[in-house]
């Protein structure tokens, strides 16, 4: 039997937090992967995003990511600030698998957030969600909503 808590079961954002993601992710490829944060609240089975933050992936690389210290740090103090919690971590995968790669499973030192990959397939971008918790990977709902107050 499954032991690990696997909620929230979904991620709800809108149209315009989820059309954010995807222009900062087009205007850093092909050079570097891309990444960042969302911010929102946790409902009873789901978390529902509220901002997008894009954070420099200063390793400027198409192959990883590593967040730019002090943006993170800023990033963390505005969610703060807005009384949110961070649900959910992005990057692209510009050649990588769909999924979470080896790397993705190995840092994953936030259990409680969503990891959101993009990967590029032909000519359009794809989006997927995980939960990835001590090694295991589960993919989880998105739901995508033309919200108004984005």
């Amino acid at each position: 039997m499954d032991s690990l808590n696997w909620l929230p079961s979904a991620l709800h954002l809108g149209a315009g937090l989820w059309q954010r993601m995807l222009e900062d992710i087009i205007q850093r490829a092909p050079q570097e992967e891309a990444c960042g944060l969302l911010s929102g609240i946790i409902e009873q089975d789901h978390y529902q995003a509220l901002q997008v933050i894009p954070v420099t992936n200063q390793l400027h690389s198409p192959y990883r990511y590593n967040m730019a210290p002090q943006e993170l740090l800023d990033a963390f103090t505005q969610i703060d600030k807005r009384e949110q919690e961070l649900i959910a971590i992005y990057h692209s995968h510009l050649k990588g698998p769909v999924g979470p790669s080896e790397t993705d499973i190995a840092q994953a030192y936030y259990p409680e957030c969503v990891y959101l990959i993009w990967s590029h397939m032909g000519d359009k971008w794809i989006c997927n969600g995980y939960l990835i918790r001590q090694g295991q990977v589960r993919q989880i709902a998105l739901v995508i909503k033309d919200l108004r107050n984005q």
